[in-house]
């Protein structure tokens, strides 16, 4: 069945940013200087570049991303109708195909450039090679595990889960090629994850270290984590690396999250993004591209956006959801859009485009433009 209807380009006022001094960054005892803010500019509202999103195909039900790669291969989530269940799928760069990876539910959380991906049935991680083949991951000895990242030398990395009561949440590497599980080092606690590797190996996720969760790096897989923020009071992860070090996560302060970026020389940016109670960060990339979420309020509800550093601007992306997960070399977003309340979420891809939407009114803090989904070529809609 297909739904028309149209998506929003909505523009928020301009992004501000906050540098904590280098001092901050690399835990450093002494006050905080005064900190620069960095002023960064909507795109144009009317008649400029914007992200138009084009949906990628689907089994007719609800679907969403979970990881793109740089090379843009795309992977998550469909819901086949006819088994009743969702299951876990892998797009090409191109976007005109949708291969389904397993039978069973099952989830697809990351994909590296030559599009072997992980993921698998909840707590039974597998890798999906190109070939089509199915590597089933070690678990022995964990009640279930998760991944969530897998590098060009077959790192994977994820955790595990354990019932008991000295149970809790690890970090975990599954090394190849022998692909059996070791446990990262951490501080003793139950409340641990690595949810990112690079090709240099290096892992970022998140260590407990008795007091809350910390955001956490690890240059190898026996190395001890070092954790990446000297903020009182934090509560935060490490949500993605990039091959040169840049590392964005999430850090909630006075119990609001705010999205962090670690530069490869320890500098450290908190971004406060337009009117909202909470962000929260994706992925990032090596050309100083950031993507993810953040929730507004009446109703609650969360929207993507992203940021270019190097041109100090940020796109914000419309629909009555929108979560972009990815950005590939090309400038392509990958994610997933929700065009109205209780509509079908779609798998899309966004592309930045010369866009004209005439005499538009503008309003305050959103201005509101209407544009269509575009569909594989086509200009079929949803809702």
């Amino acid at each position: 069945m297909r739904y028309r209807c149209s998506t929003l380009l909505v523009v928020v006022p301009a992004l501000t940013a906050v540098l904590l001094p280098p001092s901050a960054a690399l835990g450093q005892e002494g006050a905080a200087a005064e900190p620069t803010v960095l002023e960064l500019t909507p795109m144009p509202v009317i008649d400029g570049m914007g992200y138009v999103p084009v949906g990628l195909p689907d089994l007719g039900g609800d679907a969403w991303v979970e990881d793109g790669s740089g090379s843009g291969w795309v992977v998550g989530q469909v819901f086949d109708s006819e088994a009743g269940h969702s299951v876990a799928a892998r797009w090409p760069a191109a976007g005109s195909s949708i291969e389904v990876l397993a039978g069973g539910p099952s989830l697809a959380m990351g994909v590296r450039d030559d599009g072997t991906a992980v993921g698998g049935p909840y707590g039974a991680p597998v890798i999906w090679g190109v070939d089509g083949s199915e590597v089933a991951l070690d678990t022995v000895g964990a009640t279930g595990a998760r991944v969530f990242s897998i590098n060009g030398s077959g790192l994977v990395v994820g955790d595990r889960f354990d019932l008991g009561p000295d149970g809790g949440w690890f970090a975990i590497a599954w090394p190849a090629p022998e692909q059996t599980w070791a446990g990262l080092p951490d501080f003793g606690f139950g409340f641990n994850a690595a949810y990112d590797v690079n090709d240099d190996g290096t892992i970022v996720g998140m260590a407990d270290d008795g007091s809350s969760g910390r955001s956490a790096r690890w240059s190898g897989v026996s190395a001890a984590p070092e954790l990446l923020l000297d903020i009182p009071g934090e509560n935060s992860y490490a949500r993605s690396i990039t091959d040169l070090g840049a590392i964005v996560g999430l850090v909630q302060v006075s119990s609001v999250g705010r999205v962090f970026l670690r530069d490869v020389d320890g500098t450290v940016t908190l971004l406060d993004i337009g009117p909202a109670s909470s962000s929260e960060p994706e992925n990032l990339d090596d050309a100083g591209r950031v993507v993810g979420t953040t929730q507004l309020q009446s109703p609650i509800r969360r929207r993507g956006w992203v940021i270019d550093r190097i041109a100090a601007t940020t796109h914000h992306l419309d629909g009555w959801e929108s979560r972009p997960v990815s950005i590939d070399d090309g400038g392509r977003v990958a994610g997933s859009l929700r065009n109205v309340p209780g509509g079908v979420r779609r798998a899309v891809r966004w592309e930045l485009r010369e866009v004209s939407f005439g005499d538009v009114p503008a309003s305050s803090p959103f201005v509101d433009a209407i544009t269509e989904l575009v569909l594989l070529g086509t200009t079929t809609g949803y809702g």
